[in-house]
This record gives structure tokens, C-alpha cells and sequence, in this order.
């Protein structure tokens, strides 16, 4: 889906009342965030407040255990593994602790998979 499809004041990808139980404790209640085109948005919190787990889920590497993903005006099935991988295609993250280069920038970093692959 291309962003000049969308219509201006459409997101370009919402998750949507995400709520995440792991070890039987709630990790995630009812979180929500839209992105438009050209949006930076950060999570603050403390260590353990589930700010990873959020972008997991919108990720896809972690179901939530409820809410929705929208990517421009279309509801993701997240049971679906081909819309999730379309899902995927659109939506991407670092993880924190992961083995970056310490000699390259983040930006040289996230691009070195596109130019060696």
C-alpha cells in the first residue's frame, strides 16, 4: 500500500486497545498509537513498564492478546500469516540490546542489510 493512497488525515498504520498478558501479569492495558506520514513518536517509561512489548506487538512478534492493527484503512487478521507478512513488509523495528555496529551510525546500521543482501 503506498501512502499517496491514503487519504491526508488517514494513519498510516494504527494498532488499537492492545492489552498483553505474559507469566500471568498485564503487561499491556488497553494501549493504543497511530502514525501519519512524517510522525516521530517516543515511548517513555521505566524498565518493565512494557514499552518493548508494545512495539513487539505491533510487530507481530508477539500476539497481542487483544486489539487491532490497522495498516492505512484496512483491519489486519493477525491469525492470517499473509497479512501479517504484508504487515511486515511495512513495519520494521531495532531492538535495543540486538548487536549493532558500534562503528556505524544508526541510520548505517539499519541500511547495511539493504545493501548486502
Amino acid at each position: 500500500m503506498e501512502t499517496s493512497e491514503l487519504a491526508a488525515d488517514t494513519p498510516i498504520l494504527r494498532a488499537e486497545h492492545f492489552s498483553k498478558y505474559l507469566g500471568g501479569r498485564k503487561i499491556l492495558d488497553d494501549c493504543s498509537i497511530q502514525m501519519r506520514p512524517g510522525d516521530v513518536k517516543v515511548l517513555i517509561g521505566p524498565s518493565g513498564a512494557g514499552k518493548s512489548t508494545f512495539l513487539q506487538c505491533i510487530n507481530c512478534l508477539l500476539e497481542p492478546d487483544e486489539g487491532e492493527i490497522w495498516l492505512g484503512s484496512r483491519k489486519i487478521n493477525l491469525k492470517n500469516s499473509r497479512e501479517l507478512c504484508e504487515l511486515r513488509q511495512h513495519v520494521g523495528m531495532i531492538f535495543q540490546d540486538f548487536n549493532l555496529f558500534d562503528h556505524l551510525c544508526a541510520k548505517d546500521n539499519v541500511a547495511l542489510a539493504l545493501r548486502k543482501v
